[in-house]
């Protein structure tokens, strides 16, 4: 019963901070993100140095004209949607005109929605572009933690020692509360340290060494 409701407050406490991170990032401002985003690159830069910067704005860069050229292709097959009699065709845009024309307010917010959402989109990608940079040198680290679990539980079992369900629940927990942690800073609208990224996954490491090496014998 303990491990449910330890459960059910997790998933609700990050619900609760996903929907507060769609609401900020719902009013931020293109200029603010543009700000933040410098500030973001310039911390890359300092700590990971230039040329992995390079890496991380290429591999994003080429994410997003990739997906971009899929929106730009989308818009334009809306106005397929239209009919193909120029009499209907013209009352049809003269409706479209009517709900969003009429409103210059209305239009000059959509049109910087736009603008804001295709800058926050563009920070994202680089957030996992410096993430998917940093995976070739965490995923051996996991497997050595894997492989140091495993001998660490065959020792249990050969000297009798004791393998604690707690620290493998616990290690499980972490491991989860990091995956969570790491998609909710990917949406952060602040500048993140790009040291954040390596100590998520240390903590990660260090969980899966603890809960391969608790997991109950079976003799």
């Amino acid at each position: 019963m303990a491990r449910r409701e330890s459960s059910s407050a997790i998933w609700i406490f990050t619900i609760l901070i996903s929907v507060a991170l769609l609401l900020g990032l719902s009013i931020v401002e293109s200029e603010y993100t543009r700000k933040t985003s410098v500030l973001e690159a310039q911390k890359i830069e300092s700590e990971m140095g230039a040329s992995t910067l390079r890496k991380i704005n290429e591999l994003a860069g080429k994410w997003y004209l990739a997906t971009a050229g899929k929106l730009e292709q989308a818009e334009s097959d809306l106005d397929s949607l239209y009919s193909d009699d120029p009499v209907q065709r013209a009352r049809e845009e003269r409706f479209t005109e009517s709900l969003y024309g009429g409103n210059s307010k209305l239009n000059t917010w959509i049109d910087s929605r736009k603008e804001a959402f295709l800058d926050l989109y563009y920070w994202v990608l680089r957030r996992v572009a410096l993430f998917v940079v940093l995976l070739p040198l965490w995923i051996p680290l996991a497997i050595l933690a894997v492989f140091h679990g495993l001998q660490e539980r065959e020792i249990k079992k050969t000297d009798f020692g004791y393998t604690s369900p707690v620290m493998n629940h616990w290690a499980r927990q972490v491991i989860a509360l990091s995956i969570l942690t790491t998609f909710l800073v990917f949406f952060a609208p602040i500048a993140i340290d790009p040291l954040v990224f390596p100590l998520i996954m240390a903590a990660i490491t260090v969980a899966i060494g603890i809960a391969v090496g608790n997991i109950q014998k079976r003799i």
